[in-house]
This record gives structure tokens, C-alpha cells and sequence, in this order.
């Protein structure tokens, strides 16, 4: 948090480039560090503190607790790549589940995604005001994962104007109930708090051009890092395998912890710092088990979970490196760009 508000002033009020992509990547880390732990109330064993450093957290990212909540704690985290309700995948930008139909612009997904990595805090906060605005108006809080199912198939593939095609996924947002006067101002204010922050610069740096450059800087430089974590995590052809486009992971035949053990990746587990860069997600399989145990635990917790997958027969999915893995997003996204 010190880092944050030392680098903050220098970008900020400075105008610092350096500063600003330092800022960036401290974002970057406290959104998968401690903001990621107390999504989980991980963090701290005192709940009001967990959820106070929560809000503020998400105050400096442009985001949510109601809508963090809603896409990862419980979409993301109980159905782990099963469309639509884990819409973490960044469809239809990319393709990387086989259910999924197949555009003509993701035979070049393995070429253009690190570009688009650079992006993904932006839109992530754009969309955040557009659900908070149409809440505001129905008088109901729009939070949670793109239903696909309501969208057919064919409107999918054969619609080649891919703003239309987001535009669509964007407007079919679900409901969760944070309704209540606490909901309503813990979110406004996130939003509200995150907005004062990023109009800073326009009134102490000396350009437009100057302000722009270093709000845009932080972003670009706070995305990457976080993408990334995500893709390796889920987004291997092993852990691939196992989505559905229809069916969610309650009504097949399988057991939840199975089905998280098959749609998970670890990566760099026995290099420590890799731990502490990546909040504990490099554990990416103790976590989906055990999300609420703080990530320090994860290396012995590891050693178990081992043990036991061998013991039944279940695959462990890890990469040597993070590089390794990075490696094997990339072939994903190449086989998944060109076959059906």
C-alpha cells in the first residue's frame, strides 16, 4: 500500500511515466494479492476487516466487491470453464473451450490476445459503470457472468461485426441480489473513489496529452500481469477438456472437487518468490479446493492434494515454469483458433 501511494503521487500529480507504470504493476499485485484474499476472507480472520480492505482495494483497481463477487467467487469459482456461467475465458474475443463456436477472427487469437492482455482493466471498469448506470435506472444492481444461452449459436458465428457481437453479450448481464442500501453505497463509492483518482491528473499535471499518457500507462501496465494469471491458470488444453456449453458441472456425473482438479493449472510451485508474485495463484489447484485458506498455506497443502490425486488416479496439472505454461496457453490458443 506504501508503494501505491508513493508511485500514485509521482504519476498522478508528477506526471512520472516511471512512476505510473510502477503504480500499474503495484495494482496489479495488490488486486491478485490482497484483493483476491479477502474475496475469499482469506485475508484476515476478522470479517469487517476483510471486507473493509475489500472495498478499498477495489476503490484503486475500478472495480467492484458486488461484481467481483458475482463473476469470481461464486461463477468462476463453482463452475470453472463451463460456458456461460465462467465467462472469465474473454469469449468471444478468444476461443480457448471446444464447445465454444468458432469465429473467423480467432485463427489469429494466438497472434492479437497479448495485445489485447495490455486492455483488460480498461473495459473491466467501463462495463462496471455501464451495469452500475442501467442499475441506477431499473432500480436493480446488474453484477455477474454474460448468459451465451440466450444468445443463439448462429448469431454467434455468422455475425462478423465483433462489437455488435460484445455489445450483445454485454446487454444479457444476470441478476444477483445486492440490492440493499449497504450494496448500493459500497459500490457507488468504489466507483465514485476510483473516478477522483484517475481525474487527478488532469488538475496537477502540466498536458491533457501528459494526464492521458499516465492514466493510460498504469493501465496497460497493470493489466498484463493479471491476464496472464488467469490464462495459465485455466487455459491449457488439459484443463480445457472438461467445459460444456450447456450442461453445468452440477448435473454431470462428476464430483465438484474432481471437476476443479481437472480444469486447474499450477505453474512454478517450487520457486517461493513465484508464490508472493502471483497472491498464491501459481497453486492454482489448492486454491480452487480451498479458496478460503490464505495462499501461504498452499505449498503444504500441495504435498496432500499430490498425493490424494495420485491415490485416485486424477491428473495433476502443473508447469516447471511460468514460461512453460505461457507456452502451453499459447499452443491452446493456436489449436483452438483453427479447429472446430
Amino acid at each position: 500500500m506504501a508503494a501505491l501511494a508513493i508511485t500514485f503521487y509521482f504519476a498522478f500529480v508528477r506526471g512520472s511515466a516511471i512512476a505510473a507504470i510502477v503504480f500499474g504493476i503495484s495494482k496489479s499485485l495488490m488486486v491478485i494479492q490482497s484483493t483476491h484474499a479477502c474475496s475469499h476472507y482469506s485475508f484476515s480472520i476478522y470479517p469487517k476487516l476483510n471486507r473493509f480492505v475489500y472495498w478499498l482495494n477495489m476503490s484503486i483497481a475500478g472495480d467492484t466487491p458486488a461484481q467481483w463477487t458475482a463473476k469470481h467467487v461464486i461463477a468462476h469459482h463453482i463452475d470453472t470453464n463451463i460456458t456461460p456461467e465462467d465467462d472469465d475465458t474473454m469469449y468471444p474475443l478468444k476461443r480457448v473451450l471446444p464447445g465454444l463456436p468458432r469465429c473467423w477472427w480467432h485463427s489469429y487469437q494466438h497472434l492479437y490476445i497479448w495485445i489485447l492482455y495490455f486492455f483488460v482493466f480498461l473495459p473491466w471498469t467501463v462495463s462496471h459503470n455501464i451495469k452500475v448506470i442501467f442499475g441506477l435506472i431499473y432500480g436493480k444492481m446488474f453484477e455477474g457472468v454474460a448468459e451465451l444461452l440466450l444468445i443463439r449459436r448462429d448469431i454467434i458465428c455468422k455475425n462478423l461485426d465483433l462489437f455488435v457481437c460484445l455489445l450483445k453479450l454485454q446487454c444479457l448481464e444476470n441478476q444477483v441480489r445486492h440490492n440493499g442500501a449497504f450494496d448500493w453505497t459500497e459500490t457507488l463509492s468504489c466507483i465514485m473513489i476510483h473516478h477522483i483518482t484517475r481525474l487527478a491528473p488532469f488538475f496537477f499535471v502540466d498536458t491533457w496529452f501528459g494526464a492521458i499518457f499516465v492514466v493510460l500507462m498504469t493501465e496497460l501496465s497493470s493489466s498484463m500481469w493479471f491476464s496472464l494469471q488467469f490464462a495459465v491458470n485455466h487455459e491449457i488444453a488439459e484443463a480445457t477438456l472438461f467445459s460444456d456449453l450447456s450442461t453445468k458441472v452440477h448435473s454431470q456425473n462428476r464430483d465438484w472437487g474432481e471437476h476443479q482438479l481437472l480444469t486447474s493449472h499450477n505453474y512454478s510451485i517450487d520457486f517461493s518468490p513465484s508464490l508472493y508474485l502471483s497472491g498464491g495463484l501459481n497453486y492454482q489447484i489448492e486454491h480452487h479446493l480451498f479458496p478460503s485458506i490464505h495462499y501461504k498455506y498452499y505449498p503444504d497443502l500441495s504435498k496432500i492434494v499430490q498425493q490424494t490425486a495420485k491415490e485416485f488416479n486424477l491428473p495433476y496439472n502443473s508447469s516447471v515454469t511460468f514460461l512453460e505454461g505461457i507456452g502451453r496457453h499459447y499452443q491452446l490458443l493456436k489449436e483452438m483458433g483453427s479447429k472446430d
